[in-house]
């Protein structure tokens, strides 16, 4: 009887132990200064690699056996050796972490790590300062001495739709900041592993894109467009990864429910001359007394979740709510002997000779978070605004200003970036409002969990109700009548 239990326990928690497996993520800033670093995963879905904590290292290679995408950042592999990557690589740089000082020239070559193949390098994100050819602040991408984009590279906040593609295994990008202050910086590649269809069919285990390209078979519905045209998150993409897990998951549940059910049943059979009525009615009042506290747990940890979800949801709120009097000024680089009042005399010199704001707004703190980030609370929400309606005066200049958002907030804007500049692009209004994206007709959010956009039920039309929007955000270079629309 005890065997029998036994293995009841082993059906029912054997699932539960393979699916929560916890992949193991390795970062490149805690091996700053290291050796070569080959990490080995075998069930992660992703790394998560840090260039600007690598500088100095040789170069890197990953090697791993479900990965679908490698992160890097660019700040911390400047003038290493070549960075290798077997199949695809997300290269970023923020400002929220960094800014480019003055004569800033940053190159790192990126090499995949078969040398048949090519590099296809696509833009995701684009926020840089914007100038005439680039000449201040540009991303460049190069083969060698023969430049995929212009030399000056590219700045701006429309990404171009481009899809760069080299001839070998290598390409270098390189970030320059030519004027003479700190710039924001902000920008997204992906870097794909690529190679021609040969007679129209790639090789064994690898996919083949509607372009004509050849991809690995494990980039394949992975939320990037490696292919270039989307149709490595087209064909096959119907069900999510957490959909198909669920699945699985039920699966397991029901077939080891059966299994108990009939082992039980069977036994109960052979058994039953042997069972007296009064062991039965033990069993089944022990069989009740488990199901009964199965239930209480099952509800127990449903209450759980919600609380979770609860604190979650209120504790996002109270961040955003104690910055909703906030502004972070960007490209206000640090002096040597600077000092407290220093700054705060700069930020008034700025928002009354450079962006033509009245002196009568009231400063409650000035903080400097970084090297050329400066965080500015006004005593009222109206000061605020004022200041924000005012951003696009700012055009021309190096100096930028932002509404102060939490991460939450910031990872969900950034995801409808790509969204927002599509309509743009079309000569559709698309505005930002705190988290979500108002077009004509529609209002989208971004969904961190999975990765897309989904569309809110609520539906509005832009113009009508475009006299009572509230302005809650204020892109860069945006002139003042832009903003007031928002």
């Amino acid at each position: 009887m005890a065997g029998y239990w036994w293995f009841c326990l082993v059906v029912l928690v054997a699932p539960a132990c393979v699916l929560g497996y916890t992949p193991r993520y390795k970062y490149l800033y805690d091996n700053c200064g290291n050796g070569p670093t080959i990490p080995t995963v075998t069930f992660t879905l992703s790394i998560s690699e840090y260039l600007y904590d690598n500088c100095g290292n040789g170069p890197t290679i990953h090697t791993a056996t479900f990965t679908l995408s490698i992160s890097e950042y660019l700040y911390d592999n400047c003038g290493n050796g070549p960075v290798t990557f077997p199949k695809d690589v997300i290269l970023e740089f923020s400002s929220y972490r960094n800014s480019a000082p003055t004569n800033y020239n940053c190159q790192v070559k990126f090499q995949n790590s078969d040398n048949s193949k090519q590099v296809q390098v696509r833009f995701r994100y684009l926020d840089l300062l914007p100038s005439a050819d680039c000449s201040i602040v540009g991303l460049a991408l190069a083969e060698g001495s023969t430049y995929l984009t212009p030399p000056n590279g590219v700045c701006g906040t429309s990404k171009p739709s481009t899809n760069y593609r080299t001839k070998g295994n290598q390409v270098t990008v390189t970030l320059a900041n030519r004027g003479s202050r700190s710039s924001y910086v902000d920008f997204e590649l992906l870097l794909t592993s690529v190679y021609s269809a040969g007679n129209g069919s790639c090789r064994s285990n690898d996919f083949r894109c509607n372009n004509g390209l050849c991809i690995s078979n494990q980039l394949v519905c992975n939320n990037y467009n490696d292919c270039g045209d989307d149709t490595d998150e087209v064909e096959g993409c119907t069900l999510a990864t957490g959909v198909i897990v669920g699945i699985v998951f039920g699966v397991l549940v029901f077939v080891g429910f059966c299994t108990v059910f009939g082992v039980c049943v069977r036994r109960r059979r052979r058994t039953y001359i042997r069972v007296t009525e009064e062991a039965q009615d033990l069993l089944v009042d022990h069989l009740q007394t488990l199901r009964a506290q199965y239930d209480m747990l099952e509800l127990e940890q449903e209450l759980l979740k919600k609380a979770v979800r609860r604190l979650e949801k209120k504790t996002d709120w109270q961040e955003n709510h104690t910055r909703r009097r906030n502004l972070l000024f960007f490209g206000l680089s640090r002096t040597a002997t600077e000092t407290h009042e220093d700054c705060a005399r700069r930020v008034r010199t700025v928002m009354e000779k450079n962006m033509g704001v009245r002196t009568t707004v009231e400063l409650e703190r000035v903080q400097r978070l970084s090297s050329a980030v400066v965080l500015v609370r006004f005593v009222t929400v109206r000061d605020k605004m004022l200041v924000l309606s005012h951003a696009g005066n700012l055009r021309g200049t190096q100096v930028r200003v932002k509404e102060d958002f939490s991460q939450k907030v910031r990872d969900v804007r950034k995801g409808l970036a790509e969204l927002r500049d599509s309509y743009r692009s079309e000569g559709k209004p698309a505005v930002m409002k705190f988290d979500k994206l108002y077009t004509e007709f529609d209002v989208f959010t971004y969904d961190l969990a999975t990765k897309t956009v989904k569309k809110v039920d609520r539906l509005k039309s832009w113009r009508t109700h475009r006299p009572t929007l509230t302005l809650t955000s204020c892109d860069v270079g945006a002139g003042p009548s832009t903003c007031s629309t928002e």
